[in-house]
């Protein structure tokens, strides 16, 4: 999940590129849209000329800036929540009009309000009887073409003292950002893209994207294309929730919307020949993650017309600090279709010095063209790629774009494109992304080459003391299918060097075919969890209950191939060599109790990785995933080879995983990770399963936190690790506790294993460690996060084998990012 967050910020942080001008060439008016009430600015406010192409929408602190055409006779300004307002194009008189808007107001008062009687109850029974009817994910087969703009705004921007040096490089950026705020407020266009794509939904086979053009200011790559091109087009209004990432919004047209909105019949009105009803709502209980606005539903067949909802002030949602979202639908063949939808997120970043919350407005507005129920439908392949990208989407040029465009940009749009090339060879701001894409990743970018991981530049540990290393791997700009890495490092208590180097070709990325070769020449913790810290890891450091110990020496090599055969299969291929040393607190001693040196293994593992409906996006080298809606399970099958490049066993491995995110809204999500494996031969116990332990105050989420590291080993277990999160479900609803935005987690870990000890007896088991001989390990958890938005703390408590030299309890802390 965190590499997630770390990705879908960092796309957008990397892209922010270019403010824009205006052109001046026709008058314009200007203003602010504030509440009547409580002077507070309308962010997101359509203000349009009636029966025109001309509009606009405020910005996060309300203002606007339109130009007026001969052609304009009335301005029409709304909002959702508020009642609409028209005004007169020949009483405008000034180009400045600031405009207040008074906020719907139901006369709850003059309805007498009894079970049974409110009329919007009935058309909201009526709407969930007819949704299968009516929601285009039940539709038979169908394509339409897609035509998308987003821009991302940067807001509360500072403007840096004219006299410093940052000034002489981008001060160019604040001269054009002044001619768009009437107020002279921070508030910059720094970002735009805009795609076009066949869009096809399968009844049965879900939904496929291939994006055919695609311009980005900055930045033309697939990665930034697929985000972008399915970023938002997943919010259907007929769901029960609306999902955004671990949140689940509950949708104003949810089955049991009675218990989460209060619904009011507004009016009725013949449109077309139909009879069309307009229906409010607004939230039940504070800090719910739901909706307020309105919608407008055929009397006839209770489709969806047109929908307009605003998230809750209140609602329990990191970093969203508005979401806006509008659908329209149109009449075809009998069916209301998708026609136009927008979206407008307001995302808190940090506060800068003057209070303010300085983050990012995203907005993006989808057309649906060409709409078609085909006879036949383009065949889409089993478990194909969600979203996909033409080999030629970039080469289309600006009368390609004028020619597809349903609507013109204005002129601050067009000026986001000149800008960029500008702004993004300012060193400043060349320098400023480098330390973005080091601090999420890790790497200090220097052209050919980046350097780090920065946090294993420098560790301790018992064996070797201060640690100090030094390492990187080469970029696109060196080789754009060749990637080589390495690092040096020195202790200087052992007084000795240790490195690993390697490469990784790519034959094909977006359906990843790769070969890697890997030589490591390092201290190793065995049995370490692969979500725990690296042993050479500063936080490893810092977070650890005793200085690390139980290290042994490991030179490996590795040869691997890496084959994705689509997006839900794909398989990996290792051949690997190792000797492993005994170490000072990890000694190997025979039966006889006479020192072992070292052993050596060499081994053949094929692993197969199963995961239907997965998203992925894919940058130059890395693919991240977004998520699945199907468990994600991975088998390993290995085998020692015994004589072969001076291996010293023979032996087969099986092992299996499962995880698996379990929606179980409104009261949160549910992990499962379900492991299983048996080992066949006589094997020293470096070589069997060591059950990951943790001996840091860091939680890590796939290893028993209390138990030791090499505390138990096993030749066949069976391991549980689940988790509920409830989103804030009870503190939403405790007065006390809802303003602090704190949500509840559990969670638990069960462990059982065995070990035929007659056929591992080449060595000793360490004084510490032992097997759990047919019985169980259990721990159980309760924790709270979401603390000042990133912070996790959880109370853990052990449930078996309490016996001295072990922790009973303990609060483990943790970092984690989720809305």
């Amino acid at each position: 999940m965190k590499q997630c967050f770390f990705i879908r910020y960092y796309v957008l942080l990397f892209t922010l590129l270019a403010p824009a001008k205006g052109s001046g060439q026709e008058p314009t008016i200007s203003g602010k849209i504030s509440d009547r009430a409580t002077g507070e600015p309308i962010p997101y406010a359509n203000i349009v000329f009636v029966n025109t192409t001309v509009g606009t929408t405020s910005n996060i602190n309300g203002y606007y800036s339109l130009q007026v055409n001969d052609t304009a006779r009335v301005l029409q300004v709304s909002a959702v929540g508020y009642s609409k307002r028209f005004i007169m194009a020949d009483t405008l008189g000034s180009p400045v009009l600031n405009i207040e808007l008074s906020e719907e107001v139901i006369p709850i008062a003059e309805i007498e309000v009894t079970p049974g009687v409110n009329p919007a109850h009935r058309i909201m029974q009526e709407i969930s009887i007819h949704k299968k009817d009516n929601d285009p994910a039940f539709f038979p087969d169908w394509r339409s073409s897609l035509y998308s703009k987003l821009e991302i705004d940067l807001k509360n921007l500072k403007k840096p003292d004219k006299t410093n040096k940052f000034w002489d490089q981008v001060g160019f950026v604040f001269d054009y950002m002044d001619t768009l705020e009437t107020d002279g407020k921070t508030f910059l266009p720094v970002f735009i893209t805009e795609t076009v794509s066949d869009f096809y939904h399968i009844k049965d086979g879900g939904d496929y994207e291939y994006i055919t053009a695609n311009k980005t200011s900055g930045m033309q790559t697939n990665m930034v294309s697929e985000f972008t091109g399915k970023l938002y087009t997943n919010v259907n209004p007929y769901s029960n929730f609306i999902n955004m990432a671990d949140a689940a919004l509950i949708s104003p047209l949810h089955d049991q919307g009675l218990s989460y909105y209060r619904y009011f019949l507004r009016d009725s009105a013949w449109v077309d020949g139909e009879k069309i009803y307009e229906l409010s709502f607004f939230p039940k209980q504070k800090q719910e993650p739901v909706f307020k606005g309105k919608f407008w539903i055929s009397s006839s067949s209770y489709a969806l017309k047109r929908i307009e909802m605003r998230l809750s002030e209140n609602a329990n949602i990191n970093f969203v600090q508005d979401l806006v979202f509008e659908k329209e639908y149109r009449l075809k063949d009998g069916r209301y279709i998708p026609d136009n939808e927008s979206i407008w997120a307001d995302l808190n970043l940090q506060t800068n010095k003057k209070g303010k919350m300085a983050g990012l407005m995203g907005r993006k507005s989808t057309k649906y063209k060409d709409f078609q129920f085909p006879s036949k439908i383009v065949k889409i392949r089993k478990n194909q790629k969600e979203v996909s990208v033409s080999p030629n989407a970039f080469a289309n040029g600006e009368q390609f774009w004028d020619s597809i465009r349903p609507f013109n940009l204005n002129d601050r749009e067009m000026a986001i494109y000149e800008m960029v090339d500008s702004l993004k060879n300012v060193p400043v701001i060349k320098t400023a992304f480098d330390y973005i894409h080091m601090f999420f990743f890790g790497y200090k970018d220097i052209g050919l080459f980046e350097i780090g991981p920065y946090y294993y530049m420098y560790s301790y540990n018992e064996i070797e003391g201060n640690r100090f290393r030094f390492g990187g791997r080469t970029t696109q700009k060196f080789s754009p299918n060749l990637r080589l890495n390495g690092y040096l490092a020195y202790g200087l208590k052992d007084d000795s060097f240790k490195f690993s180097t390697g490469a990784e070709y790519y034959f094909q990325k977006d359906k990843l075919f790769s070969i890697a070769t890997q030589y490591q020449h390092d201290y190793e913790l065995l049995g370490r969890s692969g979500n725990a810290f690296m042993e050479d890891n500063i936080l490893m450091t810092v977070l650890s209950k005793d200085p690390l110990s139980k290290l042994n020496m490991v030179n490996r090599f590795r040869f691997e191939i890496r084959k994705e055969w689509s997006v839900a299969w794909s398989n990996r291929l290792k051949l690997e060599t190792s000797e492993i040393k005994s170490g000072p607190y990890v000694p190997f001693f025979d039966r006889q109790m006479n020192p072992v040196n070292a052993i050596r293994n060499t081994e053949i593992v094929f692993n197969t990785r199963l995961s239907p409906k997965e998203r992925t996006v894919t940058g130059t080298f890395e693919k991240a995933s977004l998520g699945s809606t199907l468990p994600i399970m991975n088998i390993n099958t290995s085998a020692g080879i015994k004589g072969f490049l001076s291996g010293n066993y023979n032996y087969l491995k099986l092992e299996a995983d499962i995880y698996d995110k379990l929606p179980l809204h409104p009261i949160g999500y549910s992990t499962v990770f379900i492991q299983t494996g048996r080992i066949w031969g006589d094997l020293p116990f470096p070589l069997v399963k060591i059950h990951e332990g943790n001996e840091t105050y860091s939680l890590d989420k796939y290893a028993f936190n209390l138990m030791n590291y090499q505390e138990f080993v096993s030749d066949r277990y069976v391991g549980v690790a689940a988790e509920h999160h409830f989103q804030g479900y009870f503190f939403n609803k405790t007065p006390l506790l809802r303003k602090l935005k704190w949500r509840e987690v559990i969670g638990g870990k069960w462990l059982t294993g065995d070990i035929d000890l007659s056929g591992h007896n080449q060595l000793l088991f360490p004084q510490e460690m032992k097997p759990l001989n047919g019985k169980s390990y259990g721990e159980v958890s309760a924790g709270i996060e979401n603390i000042l938005k990133v912070i996790r703390l959880d109370g853990v408590w052990r449930l078996t084998g309490n016996k001295s030299g072990h922790d009973r309890f303990l609060m483990l802390v943790s970092i984690q990012f989720s809305f």
